[in-house]
Order: structure tokens, then sequence, then C-alpha cells
């Protein structure tokens, strides 16, 4: 059963939330956010991705607190850990570390919650898009958030996510 979902734009970018889907079955299930991109993990289990020889070894790089994916991951390849978070880039990605926002217990674009902690978190992750501009931005906490610029799946993410386009 999933739960309840919600939509929005912001400056171009097309927003996506629901508390009953996966970030795993999303990017399985709409594989084009993900390929020819790089991936930025800044969450991974609510904290820091750091990578195994493996990891590091399959091309994957650690700048500081950010783990990023070699371009054009496998979808089934992406680490997930739940409270996790992920932005998304077509070509090199900014080396210094944002704030994460998955952690924040309830954390929701939803302009109606009432919540002035809840606003202010939703105004620096607006601030926050605008200074990075990735392509799209991922998360799963509380709620499953997609967040992307990209046209070409804006209409397979508003069928994923049950909504009108």
């Amino acid at each position: 059963m999933t739960g309840a979902r919600w939509t929005g734009d912001w400056c171009g970018f097309r927003w996506f939330q629901t508390s009953g889907l996966s970030l795993g079955d999303l990017v399985e299930a709409v594989p084009d956010l993900v390929r020819e991109r790089f991936v930025v993990v800044t969450s991974l289990d609510s904290g820091p991705l750091r990578l195994a020889d493996d990891e590091l070894a399959a091309g994957w790089r650690q700048v500081g607190s950010l783990a990023v994916s070699p371009k054009s991951p496998a979808p089934w390849s992406l680490p997930r850990g739940g409270w996790d978070e992920w932005y998304v880039f077509e070509d090199a990605p900014p080396s210094h570390a944002p704030e994460v926002f998955v952690n924040y217990g309830g954390f929701s674009l939803r302009p109606d919650t009432g919540n002035e902690g809840q606003q202010s978190a939703v105004e620096r992750f607006w601030g926050q898009l605008a200074e990075w501009w990735p392509e799209s931005y991922l998360a799963e906490g509380d709620n499953l958030i997609c967040v992307t610029r990209q046209e070409t799946v804006a209409t397979t993410l508003a069928r994923y996510f049950a909504v009108d386009s």
C-alpha cells in the first residue's frame, strides 16, 4: 500500500513525493534518472557513505563526506540503506558537502505543513538546489522525494508516482 502523493514545480524543477515507495524501486523503474550521469551520495543510512576498496576499484571517488559514482552506474549497483540522499549530475559535481535534508524527521516539500522549522528547511533546500543545480535530487527517509529538471523523465515519473502530469 502506498501513501499519499504530492507533486509541484519550482524554477524548472518538477518534484514528486510519497511515503509509500522506495528509492531502489524508483531508480530501477526509471533508470534514465541515473543513465549517463554521476550520482553523488550525501547520505546512506543517515550518514556519509565510506567507500570500500571494491567500490573505489569500480570507479567511485571519495570527496570528503561525498561518494561520487562513476558516470552511468547501473541502477541496481547504487548503494541503498534507507535514509539515503543522492544528487544526480550530467557533468562533474561540486566537491563541497551540502546540507543533508533526508535526516530531518518528516522532511517534506509540501508547502502546507504549517511547521516553521520545516518551512525553513524547505527554503534552505531550494537554495541549495539553486546553488548546486543538479539534474535530479533523490531521497528516501520518512518520504521518498524525487526532484528533477530532466524533462524527458518527468512524464515517466508522473506515471510512477501516479499523479497527473
